[in-house]
């Protein structure tokens, strides 16, 4: 639930608030041992750097979230892969 609130709020461009909701779900699953949902998390606040400008956060939130779903086979694997493929081909912005 907390990771849906994050993207709602992303699509509604209060990165702000989405970061928030993708931070608290981030300490929520890594605290009952949920790597699906910590996994959701990481790409969620990895889309809200990207959307602030933030490649470098981007990539690494996209990154370790890629790592986690390929571990436990998961499907988002593939839609991860291909946004940090995206992300790495349009080359660093900014952020830091």
């Amino acid at each position: 639930m907390l990771n849906e609130t994050g993207t709602l709020h992303q699509a509604a461009g209060d990165l702000v608030r989405a970061e928030g909701y993708h931070q608290q779900a981030l300490d929520l699953a890594r605290q009952i041992g949920s790597s699906w949902d910590e996994a959701h998390a990481l790409a969620g606040l990895g889309r809200c750097a990207q959307a602030a400008g933030d490649t470098a956060g981007a990539e690494d939130m996209l990154r370790q979230a890629l790592e986690i779903f390929q571990r436990i086979g998961a499907p988002e694997a593939a839609d991860i892969s291909g946004e940090l493929g995206t992300l790495i081909k349009a080359g660093p912005t900014g952020g830091g």
